[in-house]
């Protein structure tokens, strides 16, 4: 048994943009199980759990246990009834097992990964006057859907400047929210614009946007962009720029009517170091929680349920 800081566990979680699901998952426990931890009902737990934890926090173990005090002494080993974490509880539906591998990469290079694998992505842009401009898109999207953009800015090391990125919308596309907050909005002709002050490295901007609600199944949307870098010539943002209108969610990246735990992980991965982003991730977690989910056709909702023959099926 190891003793735990429940609240240094909770502050780690929400930097991080983490849902208690998410780690209750990974852990192989309930989400009343996290709560309890971080809310010390149940200060002290098995060290497997707690290692467990560690992973799924992509942390050290020493970074979230009680002082500096990790295993009890023998005489501590058995602690008091109410004190103990309860045995694991049966879940409805049954418990994923994600791969591990992903969880031991440093924060970039798992962002690096995930954005690749799931967003249209094209070649890295080329630096060019020392900026380079890049976005991720969906490959799809449903019609009148919310749905997230990346843009992710580099510039050459050393460097230090105030820059305009600007961005263009597909016709009858409605802009919602940025991360950082967006200085313009131009609704009449699809445009935000970010004053920013880009001080070498890489600098990432989230922003979610409504597809059409008319829009026809097949037909594309088009993005454009560009960076002004002070008064030099301004440099196109490349990356994806085409998405598809279809008939499942943004996050169902092969289209399959769920969500599995390699999007699941993706989407995490990719938002992960934008905590303040709301990308609407409780629904995203109640649809990779469910065997599946079906589109209601008059609200346009994506509603999770079983897949036939699965024990607690939905009507």
């Amino acid at each position: 048994m190891v003793r735990i800081n429940g609240a240094r566990v909770k502050e780690i979680r929400e930097q991080q943009g983490l849902t208690q699901l998410y780690v209750a998952t990974v852990v192989e426990v309930t989400t009343d199980t996290i709560s309890r931890w971080e809310n010390r009902r149940y200060p002290s737990i098995k060290r497997e759990n707690a290692e467990k934890l560690a992973q799924a926090l992509t942390v050290e173990l020493a970074d979230f246990l009680d002082g500096a005090e990790e295993d009890l002494p023998p005489s501590e080993n058995v602690a008091p009834v109410d004190i103990l974490e309860p045995p694991p509880l049966e879940l409805s539906a049954p418990v994923r097992h994600h791969p591990r591998w992903p969880l031991l990469f440093t924060g970039a290079v798992v962002l690096l990964l995930a954005v690749f694998l799931f967003f249209d992505h094209s070649p890295r842009a080329p630096i060019v006057q020392g900026f380079a401009a890049e976005r991720f898109l969906p490959a799809q999207v449903a019609p009148g859907q919310l749905f997230p953009v990346l843009l992710q800015v580099t510039s050459d090391p050393g460097s230090d400047i105030s820059i305009i990125i600007s961005e263009t919308l597909p016709p009858d596309c409605i802009f919602n929210i940025s991360v950082p907050a967006a200085g313009v909005y131009n609704r009449k002709d699809g445009i935000i614009k970010w004053v920013a002050r880009q001080q070498g490295g890489l600098s990432t901007f989230a922003y979610l946007v409504q597809s059409p609600a008319e829009a026809v199944l097949g037909d594309q949307l088009v993005f454009s962009g560009r960076i002004l870098p002070g008064k030099a010539t301004p440099v196109t943002v490349v990356g994806g720029t085409r998405m598809t209108i279809g008939s499942v969610h943004w996050a169902d990246g092969n289209g399959d009517m769920r969500i599995d735990d390699e999007e699941i992980l993706k989407v995490y991965d990719l938002f992960s170091e934008l905590p303040d982003f709301d990308y609407h991730r409780d629904l995203v977690d109640d649809l990779w929680a469910a065997e599946g989910y079906r589109r209601d056709e008059q609200s346009g909702a994506f509603i999770p349920q079983d897949r036939p023959g699965v024990k607690g099926q939905m009507p």
